[in-house]
């Protein structure tokens, strides 16, 4: 397949860490605009012996809870222990994971399980056991704030009759103020297409209504939140190995597949499945994963959600799949450029289990790399997403440095939130609104309006908040 947007350089730069950077690495040139920079960290720890370094890993997960990023899990290989309950934190400073101790008894080993973060507690849906069976169980954690602390695993006691049951390669994640379960495939090859939703508080797994058909049913496919929407991309049906592109829309209850500004489908990325993924506020990056020919791909694609547009970014130091992945920032620069900065570890590369750790930065920029030019004139974006709930980021484009003010009202004209109200340089700008007024109260469901106020120039968009 030929790589599309040749326009565009990508400088690959691969560092090889080994407790401090070194300069060894490779550089080569593939299209502007993006710079990819990859630092390798391997089994790198503070442990005191060999015997608490991070093993090597597939199928396992990472998330990132309001002050850690957590990994639980996973398969070391069959002849290596298979199936692991292990988990770690992972110290962004010294570029090390740190062994969770727990108290009490701890779940079974287990891999190509649902996880997520909510409320600060780390939850672990069913998965894989090592002697094969797919499990049919739910725990959660809490990660402690310090390496002294232990931390206890809780059964997560479920009622009603409409229990996802055992799934393994499920998605679990968090919006819309609660958990969700979508996809998978019990141990009898059952695949289904509902999505489960579970309050913690009041724990009853019900099913989503859905209006309209629903994604064909998968296993393995890779789920993302961006600013409260879910988004489902690629996959296995038990016949092919797929590359659509869903969202659900909670306002609607149905599911939407995604198509490009031309109304074409979203179908450029090679399909696969068991990917690496990591979601930001406005895109979403996809690494490698097993393709159609049952091989590890290295390959890394970007979504950009407001846009609607797949873009490749490049090649993983290489093919990978079952790895995790998780988001650590994203940077705006001065310059207009923006970084986002991802970690991938783990995987299966050509039959091999891995062991490293990768950071990953990914910088945009402008034609032939330098910083963004000023845009052509002042602009003023529809909210993305829209309809919302919870929050949604909206867009503005000043050409010069000016005043700009970016206000939220409600129908009637009342101003409900001041997002921005300052001085602000030219370049293309992005603010969010979390759906609450300027006391911090939840604005109530309906149409709201923005209005950017910038140089004498003033435009307003609509907005459409549910609840």
């Amino acid at each position: 397949m030929a790589r599309p947007d040749r326009w565009f350089r990508i400088t690959f730069l691969l560092c090889l860490f080994s407790g401090f950077p070194s300069l060894a690495g490779s550089e080569r040139t593939a299209a502007p605009g993006v710079t990819l920079s990859i630092r390798e960290y391997g089994r790198l720890h503070k442990a005191a012996t060999d015997t608490d370094a991070v093993p090597a890993l597939f199928g396992h997960g990472i998330v990132r809870t309001e002050n850690e990023i957590v990994m639980f899990g996973g398969n070391q290989g069959w002849d290596a222990g298979g199936a692991t309950n292990l988990a770690y934190t992972y110290d962004t400073q010294g570029h090390a994971w740190q062994p969770i101790v727990f108290e009490g008894t701890a779940p079974a080993g287990r891999f190509d399980h649902g996880m997520e973060a909510h409320d600060g507690w780390v939850y672990v849906y069913s998965g894989v056991a090592n002697n094969g069976n797919v499990l049919d169980d739910f725990f959660r954690f809490r990660p402690p704030s310090n390496t002294a602390m232990k931390s206890l695993w809780q059964p997560v006691q479920t009622a009603g009759n409409t229990k996802p049951g055992p799934l393994m390669q499920s998605s679990l994640a968090s919006f819309d103020g609660a958990l969700h379960l979508y996809g998978g495939q019990d141990d009898m090859g059952n695949m289904s297409s509902n999505l489960f939703r579970l309050d913690p508080d009041h724990p009853d797994w019900t099913i989503s209504e859905c209006m309209g058909p629903p994604p064909p049913n998968r296993y393995g496919q890779m789920a993302v939140v961006i600013n409260g929407i879910f988004m489902v991309f690629g996959g296995h049906n038990g016949r092919v190995h797929l590359n659509d592109l869903f969202e659900w829309d909670a306002l609607n209850h149905r599911w939407v597949k995604m198509e490009d500004s031309t109304g074409d489908s979203l179908d450029m990325v090679p399909p696969r499945v068991k990917a690496a993924v990591a979601a930001f506020n406005d895109r979403f990056f996809v690494a490698g994963g097993e393709g159609e020919d049952y091989k590890a791909l290295n390959d890394l694609w970007m979504f950009n959600a407001a846009e609607q547009k797949w873009q490749y970014v490049g090649e993983l130091p290489c093919p990978l799949s079952q790895a995790a992945a998780v988001a650590l920032n994203r940077i705006q620069k001065r310059s207009g450029e923006v970084a986002y900065e991802l970690l991938i570890h783990g995987g299966v590369s050509d039959g091999v289990v891995q062991d490293k750790t990768y950071e990953i930065t990914v910088t945009l920029s402008g034609i032939d790399g330098g910083a963004v030019s000023p845009p052509a004139g002042f602009n003023l974006s529809n909210a993305f997403p829209n309809p919302f709930n919870p929050a949604t980021v909206i867009r503005f484009d000043l050409p010069v440095p000016c005043r700009a003010n970016l206000s939220v009202f409600d129908v009637r004209g009342r101003r409900i939130a001041t997002l921005l109200d300052a001085d602000a340089p030219a370049g293309p700008h992005e603010a969010r609104w979390d759906g609450k007024d300027a006391s911090g109260m939840d604005a109530a469901a309906g149409v709201y309006v923005a209005r950017l106020d910038a140089g004498g120039f003033r435009r307003s968009v609509k907005m459409l908040l549910g609840r």
